[in-house]
């Protein structure tokens, strides 16, 4: 669903105090880079934020989308859990991480979408997913896209696949070695899951990564990589850096 601008400052607020000025300084950073493209381009700006599952995307796009509202810039966010397909598609596949990685998520339809942006065709688009939670209960979701100047953000897992990434104009990789999920996972999912949610990042979160890094290697894919393996200290690393990295 999309943020109202007054939504993500009221997010912002709650939440600023938990982040450090280097992580600050981070979002700071890649929304500057953002604001000059939007500058450069005559259409909507298409900005992926992409890492492994935990790793903290979706407060680093908050943040991010609040600071480019603070330039100014009109921002609509798509979260790539608001596309789920249908039960009996998501459990279509041989395995739980191939059917994570393959069927879980509604790539064709934010595909179109973007390719509309970058043909530079402005809308206002409302989606009906069902909820993976209860697929009996359809969710609505609306994505404004009325001005030339619009940043929209899409955040979620595997978004650089080879049949999306050439959609996004400005692309960040939020990076974290694969063993440290099952860390990030227990401070994230046990304690609301309960132990039954390490054995989905044994048994899907993690193989499907596997598959998902090798096809796309999104961390090379990516204009950007910020080391998150301590999200509280994230940091811009180096092409050189990235190859000893462990994503």
């Amino acid at each position: 669903m999309i943020a109202s601008q007054e939504s993500l400052k009221s997010s912002y607020s709650a939440q600023a105090e938990t982040y450090s000025p280097l992580y600050q300084n981070v979002v700071e950073t890649m929304a500057g880079g953002i604001k000059s493209e939007v500058d450069r381009l005559e259409r909507p700006l298409i900005v992926g934020i992409n890492g492994v599952d935990g790793v903290g995307k979706t407060h680093f796009t908050q943040e991010v989308a609040f600071s480019l509202i603070s330039h100014g810039l009109p921002v609509s966010i798509l979260h790539m859990d608001s596309f789920t397909n249908p039960f009996d598609v998501r459990h279509s596949g041989p395995t739980k991480a191939d059917n994570y990685y393959n069927r879980t998520f509604d790539f064709n339809s934010v595909k179109n979408m973007l390719k509309l942006i970058r043909q530079g065709l402005l809308f206002n688009k409302d989606f009906v997913h069902p909820d993976p939670n209860d697929d009996s209960r359809p969710v609505k979701h609306s994505y404004d896209i009325r001005s030339k100047n619009c940043v929209l953000l899409v955040e979620g897992v595997y978004i650089f696949r080879p049949e999306m990434v050439e959609y996004f104009d400005y692309k960040i990789y939020l990076g974290m070695p694969l063993d440290s999920m099952l860390d990030r996972g227990a401070v994230r999912d046990v304690e609301r899951f309960g132990d039954a949610s390490t054995s989905k990042y044994e048994d899907k979160y993690i193989p499907a990564q596997r598959m998902y890094i090798t096809e796309a290697n999104p961390a090379r894919a990516a204009d950007y990589v910020i080391d998150f393996t301590d999200w509280k200290i994230p940091r811009i690393i180096t092409p050189l850096e990235l190859e000893g990295s462990g994503y």
